[in-house]
């Protein structure tokens, strides 16, 4: 039998779409010691190469923890737009559809400045190891896979991505702050009307990005400078 009005008019006008649920799994905060401590302790089997693209998969997952980015941000990141003098890195044409500023913090800095003196001239901050290939990483599923294994628990990138905006608002950073640092696109409702009027600072966004990761630090017993240390050591 034929329909005289199309079935997307139909689902519209009563409203009858299926809703997705937004995901909400993330590294829970009786575990995050637990997968902190695998994620330092995690070294690829290109370690000892000293390469462009050594623990990579450590690396990128560490900056969704420390900075909450999304995957396609961070794979895609270029040396270029990473200034370490300022410690600074800029996220281009991101979700939002806006350049991204954000600041690093002292581990997330100490990884990049590493990084770096192991670059050789490349483009990308997480190279490709497939050999002839100029281009940044693209999967790195097995190796997630083989670190959730070590925690025995299974963690994605955008899962970290929750994590890093759970830590955060139990540090009570402010939301003006929060909706910044997630790179939230500004909303066109009334209700944020306010915040349209709050500028917050590179240095506001330093220090709570600095705060949250002192409190994983903090959950397995170390500062920052001994997970720098820790991290360095190949």
């Amino acid at each position: 039998m034929l329909t005289k009005d199309q079935p997307i008019r139909i689902l519209n006008a009563k409203n009858d779409w299926n809703k997705i649920k937004p995901r909400t799994h993330h590294v829970e905060e009786e575990y995050l010691g637990v997968y902190f401590k695998t994620l330092i302790e995690h070294r690829d089997g290109s370690s000892f190469k000293q390469a462009p693209y050594s623990n990579n998969a450590r690396d990128i997952l560490l900056l969704f923890m420390f900075a909450g980015v999304r995957l396609n941000e961070a794979q895609s990141l270029r040396w270029e737009d990473v200034d370490l003098d300022a410690a600074r890195i800029v996220f281009k044409a991101t979700k939002n559809g806006s350049d991204y500023h954000m600041p690093t913090g002292k581990i997330l800095q100490a990884i990049l400045s590493e990084r770096f003196r192991l670059s050789y001239g490349e483009h990308w901050v997480f190279p490709s190891d497939l050999q002839r290939n100029d281009d940044h990483v693209k999967d790195l599923s097995g190796s997630y896979r083989t670190i959730s294994n070590k925690a025995s628990m299974h963690i994605t990138p955008h899962d970290l991505r929750r994590t890093f905006g759970t830590v955060a608002n139990s540090l009570n950073v402010s939301y003006p702050v929060l909706k910044r640092l997630l790179n939230h696109r500004e909303a066109k409702s009334s209700d944020d009307v306010t915040l349209q009027y709050i500028q917050v600072s590179q240095r506001q966004l330093r220090e709570a990005l600095d705060e949250i990761e002192d409190s994983y630090c903090k959950r397995i017993g170390m500062t920052q400078d001994e997970v720098i240390k820790s991290l360095l050591q190949t």
